[in-house]
């Protein structure tokens, strides 16, 4: 019997597919994708598919330093992973069912694929009808669509995934990976991919106080997918909720992802440096899925976290959402008030004390946290010398842009004695230096949005905390602070169900989101589930805190606490006392609200008064 012969397609038609893919929603927004993709189907259309390695993507492509190293650095794994997904939801419009060919990027991959269709119509004429091609199409090339077959694909992930991974693509996971991108628009890319903060690794300088780079600023986490059950069942494509869970993490740019491995059993010579381990099993229970999780502190090997997810086999495939699974099930070790920051904050905080701050390399990370706990003049001036060593020592990294931004917008809401003329200004400054280096950091546009609130820029606050839970929608502080701003605004029921939501992400509070939460009740007329919030709050934490508790103990009778409150206040916010409805207005809220507010205070204030007296 004759060998069925290898479908062919033709050049002009894999070009026009990758036009018409650049142009496309999904994919016109970001240029690193773009590049990614134009890179890797050019190089299989002129027969060169044995160039298409993580490196010569890494540097050809993505513009990555010539000492880019793939083994060490898991920027293009991630990226794939992103690419694939973003193709698999351009692939799954209602319109590519009549398109000539699809463009696919296999898990395990990073060579191109083309599938021919039989198009009832042309539907490129119109996609792409101002794209002009330099090719011949007298004597257009005609090129195989199995590219290459003894070229083993490029391996992301350990050998051991070939072994164990389904590659079938279930019919419920496309419309997953749909939601899952447009949710997150274009994801920031791990390790300075799509921005600048890493491209290249910041040296010290004469000016530079401390040893440390941009490298090593970040905690590093690496992970590790088991799956030693396998085969699993066929509706669980473990390909694919690998890909997610490395993509999830990607979204946490507070941190350096280390890179993934998948294999069935655990990596005995693990040479990833990193300062966690996730580790994520796999165990297959009949038809349905049981995931397990646990978190390792590399320097001594400790469980500092632990969880689970079941999977189970749904009634309607399509309405499983894997991304969104994923996203749950590590908010509450990635998000800045979570588990890893806990740990930095318990294990680093000694080391600070007895090497000084800015000598540990997780140094200004802890000030930081030490500030966010107790908002004290003594700890927001040594968070913020901290970030500011960083920064005249060239640092590249907008999280640290991100944070200096807000130790100086604090400086400006909480009467901070002002170390320059007007600290909003650098504020502002230091918020669009965080966009600038990394343009698709989620952290980049909170912070934004934090100082547009402030300026009473109403639209563009909007629109960059919008972004930012677009970018990540599972970061229970950027969903906690949008909340807390929606109350402030007045829109009170949605912005109390958003605070629970970040509650329900991070089973745990920020005291200032917390004294939010106090205000909303409070002007829902909601006395007793309010009083029951301020009954745990500790009055030095904030401004907003020691106002929550003055007006709880003043209701419940509690003139003691109540004084305590109100000369707390006079003490350390003098403005506030001075002025309530200004520094309310002064923070971004709506004047009716902040009037409201005030009046409360001023009663508070008024009662003490007359208790002096008497």
């Amino acid at each position: 019997m004759a060998a069925a012969k290898t479908p062919t397609v033709k050049r002009r038609d894999v070009e026009r597919a990758l036009a018409a893919v650049l142009k496309s929603e999904q994919f016109a927004s970001s240029a690193q994708l773009s590049d990614f993709l134009s890179f890797i189907v050019t190089k299989t259309l002129d027969k060169k598919s044995a160039e298409i390695k993580a490196y010569t993507i890494a540097v050809d492509a993505l513009g990555r330093d010539e000492d880019f190293d793939p083994q060490t650095n898991a920027a293009v794994r991630v990226a794939a992973g992103r690419l694939r997904q973003t193709l698999a939801l351009y692939n799954a419009q209602d319109a590519m069912a009549s398109a000539p060919l699809k463009i696919v990027l296999a898990p395990g991959s990073y060579v191109p694929t083309f599938e021919p269709q039989t198009p009832a119509i042309d539907p490129w004429t119109s996609a792409v009808e101002s794209y002009v091609f330099d090719t011949d199409i007298a004597n257009e090339e005609v090129v195989d669509v199995a590219v290459d077959k003894n070229i083993p694909p490029s391996k992301t992930h350990d050998t051991a995934q070939s072994e164990v991974l389904s590659h079938k693509k279930p019919s419920w996971l496309f419309p997953a990976l749909a939601v899952f991108s447009l949710v997150i628009g274009s994801l920031l890319w791990i390790n300075g991919l799509g921005n600048k903060e890493d491209k290249k690794v910041s040296k010290p300088t004469a000016s530079n106080k401390t040893s440390f780079t941009d490298a090593n600023l970040r905690p590093r986490i690496t992970s590790t997918f088991l799956l030693p059950d396998a085969p699993y069942p066929e509706w669980y494509n473990a390909g694919e909720v690998s890909d997610a869970i490395e993509v999830t993490m990607a979204r946490f740019d507070d941190f350096q992802f280390s890179g993934a491995i998948t294999s069935a059993t655990f990596p005995l010579n693990d040479q990833r440096n990193a300062d966690y381990h996730l580790l994520i099993t796999a165990r297959r229970r009949a038809e349905t899925v049981r995931m397990f999780g646990k978190l390792l502190r590399e320097s001594d090997g400790t469980v500092i976290w632990t969880t689970e997810q079941l999977f189970l086999k749904p009634a309607v495939l399509s309405d499983r959402n894997v991304p969104g699974l994923t996203g749950v099930f590590f908010s509450p070790l990635l998000s800045p008030d979570g588990v890893v920051f806990s740990d930095l904050f318990k294990t680093n905080a000694r080391e600070n004390k007895q090497t000084g701050i800015g000598k540990n390399k997780f140094g200004c990370i802890v000030a930081g946290l030490k500030y966010l706990d107790e908002k004290t003049l003594a700890k927001h001036t040594a968070a913020r010398k901290c970030y500011e060593q960083l920064v005249k020592g060239g640092s590249h990294l907008s999280s640290v842009h991100a944070s200096l931004s807000v130790l100086y917008l604090d400086e400006y809401l909480e009467d901070f004695p002002p170390t320059t003329s007007d600290p909003l200004e650098i504020a502002d400054k230091m918020a669009l230096k965080a966009l600038q280096l990394s343009p698709q950091s989620a952290r980049a546009h909170q912070v934004q949005f934090k100082v547009h609130k402030v300026r009473g820029h109403h639209q563009s606050a909007k629109d960059a905390a919008l972004k930012a839970l677009s970018l990540n929608p599972y970061d229970a502080t950027i969903i906690g602070d949008y909340a807390a701003w929606l109350i402030s605004l007045g829109e009170l029921e949605e912005g109390k169900s958003l605070l629970l939501k970040a509650e329900g992400l991070l089973d745990a509070q920020s005291a200032q989101l917390e004294a939010y939460k106090f205000i909303a009740l409070e002007l829902l007329n909601q006395p007793k589930q309010a009083d029951e919030i301020a009954a745990h709050m500790n009055l030095n934490r904030s401004t907003l805190t020691a106002f929550s508790v003055a007006i709880s103990a003043h209701r419940a009778g509690n003139s003691r606490l109540r004084k305590r409150a109100v000369e707390h206040l006079a003490r350390n916010a003098p403005a506030f006392s001075k002025s309530p409805i200004a520094n309310f207005i002064k923070r971004g809220f709506a004047p009716d609200v902040a009037q409201l507010l005030s009046e409360k205070m001023i009663i508070v204030q008024k009662s003490v008064a007359a208790a002096n007296q008497n």
